[in-house]
């Protein structure tokens, strides 16, 4: 009796271990049968708040000051679908024409003379600006990063996608291509004025308050707002914007001289340093 017993305990462990094998193996599939039905092919409505990822300001000063409250280790840039723009390079070219017409008609040096055309370009990259930290403080903002090239000369803008203004650009010239005309509008600076490129560099270089100077009011900023660096290199002059909650935005600009076999180039880098706050 003890024995038939000690059977029917085995038999029925061998049942259920075969029953739980095959509840394992098909199971699964029939419980998701039966979900894909309940689910594909219907359409769910759902009431989202999106706030926190809206993608649009009110105004670039909006835009400024958000970069602004962040920490630069907040600060994170994802590239993007390009969207077209390179399809759509001849209405590009006469947008990076304007806000360029727009930093020259003071008598930015680097900038005159520079009439591109859409032969001239040569890439146009998607990027979007974030915060890792907080979206409240930061909401997406979306920049193209544009290179333009015109006989021997290179320029980058970064420009944003919304508003079409420039956050940073940096200008590569060939020294014999560059030439300043005094002019009645920056009356400060006609000494420095010159017809040769001999000793162009220092000359640039010493306008470089100037150029900080007219890019705040570019940005449609209060120039008592701005704070000059009181250290700054042999290569850049530089300053802070203070917001009237104590949010900094650092403008700087750059200059370095590269010496080539046939032709010497100066390059200028002015604006926003989004490439030393952030890794490409």
């Amino acid at each position: 009796m003890k024995r038939i017993k000690q059977l029917l305990f085995t038999a029925a462990g061998i049942i259920f271990v075969v029953l739980l094998f095959l509840l394992a193996m098909y199971f699964p599939k029939y419980l998701n049968a039966f979900f894909d039905q309940k689910t594909l092919n219907k359409v769910t409505q759902r009431n989202l708040n999106l706030k926190t990822y809206e993608l649009t300001y009110d105004s670039f000063y909006e835009k400024l000051y958000a970069i602004a409250r962040c920490k630069k280790e907040e600060l994170h840039v994802v590239p993007v679908q390009n969207r077209g723009m390179r399809q759509e390079k001849e209405k590009l070219t006469r947008i990076v024409q304007k806000e360029i017409n727009l930093l020259s008609v003071e008598g930015n040096i680097m900038l005159n003379d520079v009439k591109l055309k859409t032969a001239n370009f040569s890439s146009c990259e998607t990027f979007t600006l974030y915060s890792s930290s907080d979206t409240e403080r930061l909401k997406g903002i979306t920049y193209w990063k544009i290179v333009y090239r015109k006989k021997g000369d290179k320029i980058i803008l970064y420009m944003d996608e919304e508003y079409h203004k420039i956050y940073a650009l940096k200008v590569m010239r060939k020294e014999n291509n560059i030439s300043y005309q005094v002019s009645e509008q920056v009356p400060q600076y006609q000494k420095l004025g010159y017809q040769e490129s001999v000793g162009a560099f220092s000359v640039l270089h010493e306008l470089s308050e100037y150029y900080t100077d007219f890019l705040t009011r570019y940005y449609a900023l209060e120039k008592n707002e701005f704070y000059p660096l009181e250290i700054m290199d042999m290569m850049g002059y530089g300053g802070d914007i203070l917001f009237q909650d104590g949010s900094v935005l650092r403008l700087e600009c750059r200059w370095e001289r590269k010496m080539r076999k046939k032709n010497n180039y100066i390059m200028m880098f002015l604006g926003i340093n989004l490439e030393q706050m952030l890794q490409f």
